[in-house]
């Protein structure tokens, strides 16, 4: 019986349909797809009146449309017993529809069922915007911060002096429906951006940005208001530069990040947490160093102290080999899982000068002989490029090697796409809109979070002890191809400890 339904869709065509066999009837049918997706209730006469009209010659879909529909109506249910009611039903009809395309989509609703149902636990947005939250006019500049709280009242901060026409400078509460609140004033408020706003837990609100003063009271980068708005002189966090992002703890902690180098009164570069007064928190920060630092117990002394089991840093060679020898005489490496080590761990140069502790310790690649690319200008594969600067130097290949040739290719590439090779500005326009294959890969000047530049992909690596044979103490396998998956991994990553 389902087959012969099946054949009379294809072969009924409604009334004033066009001729033209079975690609015409395609194409009616191509026509009304807006129709029989829209929404029942938002449905013009005319449209009712269209699919009348189809679902008479195709009952087909009349039944399909009205299955679409018995679904669409699950999650307009008023409740979750409703909602559980309505799908029941829904399913009931799917079975008996006997539809091919339905009865698996039941399959998957059945396996998802309770995960569906929870949706009237905890409904989400579905994007639209809520019609009863109505600012008026809103805010007469930007806003790069939002901060709901639990009373459903809402502080925005950033570059405005007005909202809904009335005097707030840069910093502002709305009531739950939009409108402004009035009982929170700031005064003369933040004297530049408001960046970053957090609420804590007694109704106080931080704010931080690129503001000197706040209600005419030095306050530079971060502050904290009253509940009512007014400015609060007992916190005090003595930040050197922007704040960005703020956090509130559960214990009543303050984490803020941003671009400064020092808050609270001490050294803290980017990131601090800070005690309610401002105050810099001692105990969570493990103490920034001056390049060149000697002595690296206090680092080891909190890292051991904290369980620390993976490391992850970005020092300069000398400072890592300082720090990463004291660390195995302190004891600190016997309870690493995994480092990653920046800049240090790029060369074997500067993983053979640490010996037996540089072996496994993982890195990054920007490129790797294991990338499947070639050089567009050469030919060269990467195993070429790197099997040929061993041969010739004597040496290990490194991974500047394809970077370098990248280079060459992308540059002989702008110079053939520009209008004048010999004309910087027609290079320079050729570049931003460059789209090529190169040593490590595809480059797009187009693709780039901003103009002029394009992302490569940065690769998991390891070095390991070489295979036996080999003239070269380590190998310098991928673990990890997150960031492209053209690029074969070579090996599982091993705890530093083996």
């Amino acid at each position: 019986m389902r087959r012969d339904r099946q054949r009379q869709a294809r072969t009924r065509r409604p009334k004033g349909a066009r001729q033209g066999g079975k690609a015409g009837w395609r194409q009616d049918l191509f026509h009304a797809r807006h129709r029989l997706l829209t929404a029942n209730e938002r449905l013009t006469a005319q449209q009712r009146r269209q699919l009348c009209e189809l679902f008479t010659h195709e009952p087909l879909i009349a039944e399909a449309w009205g299955l679409k529909e018995a679904f669409r109506s699950v999650y307009r249910s008023p409740s979750r017993d409703e909602a559980e009611r309505r799908l029941d039903a829904f399913l009931a009809a799917v079975d008996r529809a006997q539809i091919p395309s339905f009865s698996a989509f039941a399959d998957g609703i059945h396996q998802w069922r309770s995960e569906l149902l929870a949706y009237f636990d905890e409904p989400t947005t579905n994007g639209y915007a809520d019609s009863s939250f109505n600012p008026g006019a809103g805010a007469n500049d930007a806003i790069f911060a939002v901060a709901a709280q639990p009373d459903d009242r809402v502080v925005i901060g950033g570059l405005f002096t007005t909202v809904d026409g009335v005097g707030r400078v840069r910093i502002a509460r709305l009531a739950s429906d939009g409108n402004l609140d009035g009982s929170f004033n700031p005064g003369l408020g933040p004297n530049n951006t408001v960046r970053a706003i957090a609420v804590q837990s007694d109704g106080r609100i931080l704010i931080g940005g690129e503001f000197a003063t706040v209600n005419g009271v030095s306050r530079p980068f971060l502050a904290r208001l009253n509940a009512n708005g007014s400015f609060d002189s007992s916190f005090n966090a003595s930040v050197n530069n922007p704040v960005f992002t703020l956090a509130v703890q559960p214990d009543g902690k303050i984490l803020a990040g941003g671009a400064f180098t020092s808050a609270g009164g001490t050294n803290r570069s980017f990131l601090a947490r800070l005690n309610s007064d401002g105050s810099a928190d001692a105990g969570f920060d493990p103490g920034a160093y001056e390049t060149g630092t000697a002595d690296y117990s206090a680092q080891i002394a909190l890292f051991k102290q904290e369980g620390v089991e993976i490391f992850n840093s970005f020092p300069i060679p000398p400072d890592f080999a300082a720090f990463w020898r004291q660390a195995a005489q302190q004891g600190l490496t016997k309870q690493i899982k995994i480092a990653q080590i920046a800049k240090t761990g790029l060369f074997p140069s500067g993983i053979e000068a640490l010996g037996d502790i540089g072996l496994n310790l993982a890195s990054a690649a920007y490129w790797h002989k294991a990338f499947p690319y070639k050089s567009t200008l050469t030919g060269v594969s990467g195993a070429e490029l790197a099997d040929g600067y061993e041969a010739a130097s004597g040496k290990q290949w490194t991974q500047q090697l394809g970077a370098t040739m990248s280079l060459f290719d992308a540059g002989f590439a702008a110079l053939k796409a520009s209008a004048d090779a010999k004309d910087k500005g027609a290079v320079a326009k050729a570049i931003s809109t460059l789209k090529t294959d190169t040593m490590i890969g595809k480059v797009d000047f187009t693709s780039g979070p901003v103009p002029n530049v394009s992302p490569g992909p940065i690769i998991g690596t390891q070095w390991v002890p070489a295979k036996e044979g080999s003239k070269f103490k380590l190998d310098y396998v991928v673990t990890e191809n997150a960031t492209d998956p053209s690029v074969p991994v070579e090996a599982k990553l091993v705890p530093f400890n083996g």
